[in-house]
């Protein structure tokens, strides 16, 4: 069973801190491992996707510093400022973890941090457990 990415796309369609999944659906899905997915891992999937779509700005905001605007493989210029990169970061991908009962996605933007994310894990409580770019 994997997740549909019609569904998805329902979920974050038209947010603007998403990617369209219809265009690259690879960040999008549930890593199980060898034990595979189960249907209550799908569920579980898209109602914390629909907490994420709902509340990108403050998840973003939670886990960002100010010091992420001075990593190398962002360019400052474009970025313009911290609180200017914060604000136009976008969810690259969006990833259930059951066996670590995790939430972890990444955040970019290629406009100035092309190939370069920002990476956020999160317990399904949504307590931050760590956040890093790379």
């Amino acid at each position: 069973m994997n997740i549909d990415l019609r569904i998805v796309s329902g979920i974050v369609g038209g947010n603007i801190r998403f990617t369209d999944p219809s265009e690259d659906g690879y960040g999008y899905y549930i890593f199980v491992g060898d034990s595979g997915i189960r249907a209550e891992d799908v569920s579980l999937y898209y109602e914390k996707l629909g907490y994420a779509a709902e509340n990108a700005d403050r998840l973003i905001a939670a886990g960002f510093r100010e010091e992420f605007f001075g990593f190398y493989g962002v360019d400052r210029e474009k970025a313009v400022s911290p609180e200017s990169m914060r604000n136009r970061l976008i969810f690259d991908s969006f990833v259930l973890v059951p066996p670590k009962k995790t939430i972890e996605f990444c955040v970019s933007n290629p406009e100035f941090m092309l190939g370069h994310f920002i990476e956020y894990v999160w317990s399904y409580d949504w307590v931050l457990r760590g956040v890093w770019i790379n």
